[in-house]
């Protein structure tokens, strides 16, 4: 017990020191950078974790010995040194082993993307000539301090590239072959201070096809509403054109919702007291292309209903024909109340079907679960083929 306490004292004053410290540079990594990522941090803390091992390992080996030297020929403690010995030996070699493997084999495993965790965005393959792609600049018109940064891929945020909360304008030199866009998110200020992110994706957003020299400033329905200067968190390097054809279903897998014990009703059905017709395809389905920011209630309202009916329910799935980017605007839903403004953008990928319960910012949460409410209140779309 009194071993115990005294660890617990040597702790509570080793402790303050160990977070103070300036911790050396090791394999290139400097923690005491307030920019280092959470991936970087993991490979030193590995690189520590096996130099601590080896130091330990030594020290326990020297105890071990010293044990053995001094049992003057007791079998009990030479036996007990000698399981000590094999036990550190074991210990070393598996922290070894598994240095090399990393480092020897294959070092990449060291490349943790952990700050792309949790994004449901996989950036696109774009191969972008060297002057041109997306450059942001810290002043408006187009100038800047320092060099301007130039993005060529998808960033889920701007921390490890110094220019967090660091954009006014932006210019895009298109390359020849492709046109280029980008969707931005920033952060933005709530109630008392408090900094919604704008990183991984989401968060307040809006999006450009061509150069905008003041963030401030909307053009017409890009940067619009603006984003703002000194906010841009995070940003999706987009390949394709605005606007686009997509196929909401009030089902998953984009399939109709149906009865299975409905069946077709036609003229000679007047015996059936209570007849249990199947859904039309207008009351499960419904399609509209989309080249603007668009409220999701008025395109439900004019081109999903009709005199005889219409879209019933909620939007569950999202059919498309061909790779293509949807983005979602609108209001967190947490509980019973309504919280902050967030986006959300989503790419189709491999699949033709999107299933939205995937993507839980724009759902209701009741007792813990998410519910079937979409609520996201505009929709945008682009064709990335």
């Amino acid at each position: 017990m009194k071993k115990i306490i005294f660890l617990i004292l040597i702790g509570f004053l080793i402790f303050p020191n160990i977070i103070l410290a300036d911790y050396p540079i090791i394999g290139g990594i400097n923690i005491n950078d307030p920019d280092t990522t959470a991936s970087q941090f993991i490979t030193y803390l590995f690189y520590i974790i096996t130099a601590i091992g080896s130091f330990l390992g030594v020290v326990l080996l020297i105890i071990a010995g010293l044990e053995w030297v001094s049992a003057y020929g007791d079998a009990k403690v030479i036996n007990s040194a000698k399981r000590k010995i094999a036990a550190v030996f074991t210990g070393l070699a598996v922290l070894f082993t598994s240095y090399i493997i990393i480092n020897t084999i294959n070092p990449a495993i060291m490349n943790v993307n952990i700050d792309d965790i949790g994004s449901d965005y996989e950036p696109i393959d774009i191969v972008i000539p060297e002057g041109k792609g997306i450059f942001l600049y810290s002043e408006v018109n187009y100038e800047t301090e320092e060099d301007p940064l130039n993005i060529k891929i998808s960033k889920a945020s701007l921390i490890s590239d110094s220019f967090y909360r660091k954009t006014s304008s932006i210019k895009i030199n298109q390359p020849d072959n492709m046109t280029l866009g980008a969707i931005l998110f920033a952060d933005r200020e709530a109630d008392e201070g408090k900094v919604i992110t704008g990183t991984e994706f989401r968060g307040k957003c809006s999006y450009i096809t061509g150069s905008i020299s003041n963030l401030d400033n909307a053009l017409g329905d890009q940067n619009d509403p603006p984003i703002g200067q000194d906010t841009l968190a995070s940003l999706v390097v987009l390949a394709g054109k605005t606007g686009g054809e997509i196929t909401i279903y009030n089902n998953y897998n984009c399939e109709p919702k149906v009865d299975k014990y409905c069946r077709e009703i036609d003229d000679h059905d007047d015996e059936w007291e209570e007849p249990n017709p199947c859904p039309l395809p207008e009351e499960y389905s419904c399609s509209f292309n989309i080249n603007e920011f668009k409220s999701i209630s008025e395109l439900l309202e004019e081109d999903c209903q009709s005199e005889d009916g219409g879209f019933e329910g909620d939007i569950l799935s999202i059919g498309v024909s061909k790779r293509t980017g949807i983005l979602l605007r609108g209001r967190l839903i947490d509980g019973e109340d309504e919280a902050e403004e967030s986006c959300q953008y989503i790419d189709s990928k491999n699949t033709t079907c999107i299933n939205m319960i995937k993507y839980g910012p724009f759902y209701r949460v009741i007792d813990g679960k998410m519910d079937s409410f979409f609520s996201p209140k505009e929709i945008m779309v682009f064709s990335l083929d």
